[in-house]
């Protein structure tokens, strides 16, 4: 009932969902935009691969005479006088181009898919980065929201005793100011809410909901970083980093297309038979042509050269690559490692106690037995413990996710 009123709060009418993160990357998984897309890129390039198994179609070339000027005929086909001539034409490709066109097509599809994996991981670690940055965010907008209620029945109450001259007018203002200014905090923590929930609706492909997750409130305390070994978690990176087979693979492929240009420099070979009826050196003559370019000037010089390029240019980009890995595991692991250890100093049953207290400081303060500065520091302090324990559980589920990104993998 109260994440029911808190939702009312946010969104008025607009309905809202309950959803666990499990929940949430099951419709994401079945619904991105991103990733269909993706998929379409996977199907097209198997189409190519399909393509590139073809081979030429033959030409077939059929001439006629359309007037027989001999005996004064339109197309005259006839055995004594007419003329006609059949040409059939097929290309052969030489120097297994064909072959090392479907190892570029097969190459650029397993591109294609790893690309699509490494979508996946970015995507994947955006849903659940803005799904714990929602569940503290709420936990933080709640915390406001207790207090606003008993701060508005207390700012009523005080300023009608200031009228009846019971308490002072200064006490009465600092209340509504107290008031005030948890209202505007309020109001920027519903705002950053907002912005989360509008790219959770992108990322779930669901603009008619806003969501109200939900997941184990000790979710960040429970899981122990403990156990983590940074060269076993490089090991994993290197294995699972889809952006890193990526650069791989584009080595792999510039090779392939540097042995493919070398054999574009070899010219292929046509085949033609022809049967020509009157027009050769004797009646129904029949003839056999080859048909191949000379490579004087034209040897794909410029496609070989720049094949070659593109060797040393993914060569350095996948070292590029390697090394952006091994930055981004060593800064995740010393991050979460230094958030954990930050949230272990904290004691978190202090929370608890401090629930506890705030409802006897209240009463005093209604009766008069603590001043309002005391009431006003203690409020204060309240509030500044719940965002800090909220904010440092939240930074060590960034953490995490961080690290998940990094390696490539579901760790926690």
């Amino acid at each position: 009932m109260m994440l029911f009123g808190t939702a009312h709060a946010m969104y008025g009418k607009i309905d809202t969902v309950y959803i666990t993160l499990q929940e949430a990357e099951k419709q994401f998984f079945k619904k991105n935009l991103s990733l269909l897309i993706a998929k379409y890129n996977i199907d097209i390039a198997t189409a190519q691969i399909i393509q590139s198994k073809l081979y030429a179609n033959p030409n077939l070339q059929y001439t006629m005479d359309v007037y027989n000027p001999l005996n004064y005929k339109w197309l005259d086909l006839s055995n004594k006088y007419g003329e006609f001539a059949i040409q059939v034409n097929q290309l052969i490709i030489l120097a297994r181009k064909r072959y090392k066109s479907i190892q570029l097509a097969q190459t650029n599809k397993k591109i294609n898919e790893q690309s699509y994996y490494d979508l996946i991981r970015t995507l994947r670690y955006q849903l659940r980065s803005d799904f714990y940055n929602a569940y503290f965010l709420q936990n933080s907008f709640n915390t406001y929201t207790k207090q606003i209620e008993y701060l508005t029945y207390l700012s009523d109450s005080y300023s009608k005793f200031a009228q009846q001259g019971i308490v002072t007018l200064k006490d009465a203002i600092r209340i509504t100011s107290l008031l005030y200014s948890l209202k505007t905090e309020q109001t920027d923590f519903q705002n950053q809410l907002t912005v989360i929930q509008a790219d959770m609706q992108l990322l779930l492909q669901d603009p008619h909901h806003h969501f109200i997750v939900i997941a184990d409130p000790n979710t960040a305390t429970n899981d122990s970083v403990s156990n983590l070994n940074l060269g076993n978690l490089m090991d994993t990176a290197f294995a699972n980093r889809y952006d890193l087979q990526v650069a791989l693979s584009n080595v792999q492929y510039s090779k392939q297309n540097l042995s493919y240009q070398k054999a574009l420099a070899v010219p292929d070979l046509t085949l033609s038979s022809q049967y020509d009826r009157r027009g050769g050196f004797a009646i129904n003559s029949t003839i056999v042509t080859a048909t191949m370019d000379v490579p004087v000037f034209n040897r794909n010089q410029g496609g070989i050269l720049a094949a070659k390029l593109g060797i040393d240019v993914n060569n350095l980009t996948l070292q590029q690559q390697e090394t952006i890995v091994e930055t981004d595991v060593h800064q995740a692991y010393q991050k979460l490692l230094f958030t954990d250890k930050s949230l272990r100093t904290f004691d978190t049953s202090f929370q608890n106690k401090f629930q506890e207290v705030l409802g006897d400081v209240g009463t005093s303060f209604q009766n008069r037995n603590i001043s309002i500065l005391d009431f006003t520091d203690f409020t204060e302090s309240y509030k500044n413990n719940i965002l800090q324990i909220n904010n440092l559980k939240n930074a060590k589920m960034q953490a995490i996710e961080q690290l998940n990104f990094a390696v490539g993998k579901i760790l926690f």
